[in-house]
């Protein structure tokens, strides 16, 4: 017994099913994504500011998840960092100058921000920290939300 568009299904406690049920429930979801596209239109800096913070965190659930999920399905770790950030080259990769290794090696094609002073990869470096540095970000605002919630809740209440 098919349930004709628009109509409500019996028992179903003013749920509407079907094809209107899910426009209905897209035009209650419009008026705030209307204002967020207005707002995004309004200030394009905004917008940039916005596509920074969701490609961080997309790197950062790439870099947690990628290895877990290459472990399960493939039998070894995959990653998206360019070289190791714990490998420590010995010789140093660099030039030789006054017959001493220079492993500071500025930014390159190869190292796009350059190695460190035991010839490390910066770059992998920064994307490996990522997911750490988010996390305590994230914590250090809900700590501040509700310690400063908490106290203007008090504040606001007493006499």
């Amino acid at each position: 017994m098919a349930v004709a568009e628009g109509r409500r299904a019996p028992g179903s406690a003013g749920v509407l099913s079907g094809p209107m049920g899910v426009r209905r429930t897209l035009r209650s979801l419009r008026p705030g994504l209307r204002g967020f596209v207005r707002v995004m239109r309004a200030n394009p800096l905004t917008l940039l500011g916005f596509a920074m913070v969701v490609v961080i965190v997309v790197l950062a659930l790439l870099i947690t998840i990628l290895p877990i999920v290459g472990q399960a399905l493939l039998g070894r770790p995959l990653s998206i960092l360019p070289y190791d950030p714990a490998y420590y080259p010995s010789p140093c990769p660099g030039p030789i100058v006054n017959n001493v290794t220079v492993c500071s090696l500025p930014p390159s094609a190869q190292h796009f921000l350059g190695t460190d002073n035991l010839g490390r990869d910066m770059f992998s470096r920064v994307l490996a920290a990522l997911p750490l540095d988010l996390a305590i970000g994230f914590s250090i605002t809900l700590f501040a939300l509700l310690v400063g919630g908490s106290l203007g809740l008090r504040v606001s209440c007493s006499p």
